[in-house]
């Protein structure tokens, strides 16, 4: 019951959600992989590791499902040639036969970070038509979605990326799932931002983000939040909220 609403809370609360123990994060959990994924979520990456760890001893194919978030923390801190070791020390058929969609997701991702993207973008649609195939519509329109909205941002397509964004932020609006629309709307702002031309909107975006993600502790596009906020701030001609904003992001960064 406890993994079920710690997983709840952090995609749809308002408010942090009940801690655990901080021993229960050194076992096998019931909801392994999904419990992983919530500290993911929340960018607790060091969590992330620790309940990897805790599953390495625990026979192969347990071992091999726990490494999905591990590998897509590494991305995120940008060890690239660590996360790439470690995706490719797993079992293949334990990758084609079980979460098959979020091993195609820290694929893309890491895929992504390597400069490849069009093979990055290519993979998280394959993760978001296995979603589909799965019934699995949380992953295919709210969590792969965003990813995919990310990178079409990164790679200058900003027209796409805000009909995707858009649509994935009503989604999760609709749906009350505030995780995966702050995230929607961190990308969607910055995809403004790109534009030129809706400045005042990309900050009441992120303002919006930044409060929730930050009542709720949820970190993992904070950092992102923040500079563009600094970015939005200094298109106003707002100095102060500029260096504020800044100075947000490095902190978070740190803490993350």
């Amino acid at each position: 019951a406890h993994a079920v609403r710690y997983i709840l809370e952090v995609c749809a609360g308002d408010d942090p959600p009940p801690a655990w123990d901080d021993s229960d994060l050194d076992r096998v959990l019931p909801l392994h992989v999904a419990l992983q994924s919530a500290f993911y979520y929340r960018g607790r990456l060091a969590e992330v590791e620790r309940l990897a760890w805790a599953a390495a001893g625990r026979g192969p194919v347990t071992a091999t499902l726990a490494e999905i978030y591990r590998i897509a923390a590494l991305v995120v801190r940008r060890d690239l040639v660590e996360a790439r070791t470690a995706l490719e020390a797993t079992a293949p058929r334990v990758r084609a036969s079980r979460f098959i969609e979020f091993w195609q997701q820290v694929e893309a991702e890491l895929l992504f970070a390597e400069d490849d993207h069009d093979g990055g973008l290519r993979l998280i649609r394959a993760a978001r038509a296995t979603s589909r195939q799965h019934g699995y519509r949380l992953a295919d329109r709210a969590v792969f979605a965003v990813i995919e909205g990310k990178m079409l941002v990164r790679v200058g397509r900003i027209p796409e990326a805000i009909e995707l964004l858009e649509n994935t932020r009503g989604w999760c609006e609709r749906r009350g799932l505030a995780c995966f629309r702050e995230w929607a709307e961190t990308w969607l702002a910055a995809a403004l931002l790109l534009m030129g031309d809706d400045a005042g909107r990309a900050s009441a975006l992120l303002d919006g983000a930044i409060d929730g993600m930050t009542r709720a502790d949820r970190r993992l596009e904070l950092v992102a939040a923040h500079v563009f906020r600094a970015e939005a701030r200094w298109r106003a001609g707002d100095e102060r909220g500029h260096d504020a904003a800044a100075d947000a992001a490095h902190r978070e960064a740190v803490t993350m």
